[in-house]
Formats: C-alpha cells, structure tokens, sequence
C-alpha cells in the first residue's frame, strides 16, 4: 500500500510542479528554472532553491 500512496504524492506534487511552470510568464523566472534544472535532482531544488 505504501507504494501506491507514495506513487500517488509523486503524482500530486509532479502535477502542481507543472501547473507552476506552465503558468509562470516571467522569462527571468524561467531563464533561471532552466538552469537550475542542468544541476539538481529534483523538481524542488529548481522551482524552491535554498536560501543562502
């Protein structure tokens, strides 16, 4: 059961992942997506990068 929940929350956060860059307009803030997505792992760290 685990794996289909885990499967599901990946789904969710993948889905609103998405939903966020399609309705971003700004092309700095894309221009900067882009790059970061040449660099991390995951979808967090281009759309929410550390502070500091």
């Amino acid at each position: 059961m685990h794996a289909a929940r885990d499967t599901a929350s990946r789904r969710t956060v993948a889905g609103a992942a998405e939903a966020r860059v399609r309705a971003c307009t700004d092309t700095d803030i894309l221009d900067a997506w882009f790059d970061r997505a040449l660099t991390v792992r995951t979808i967090a760290e281009v759309l929410d990068p550390p502070v500091g």
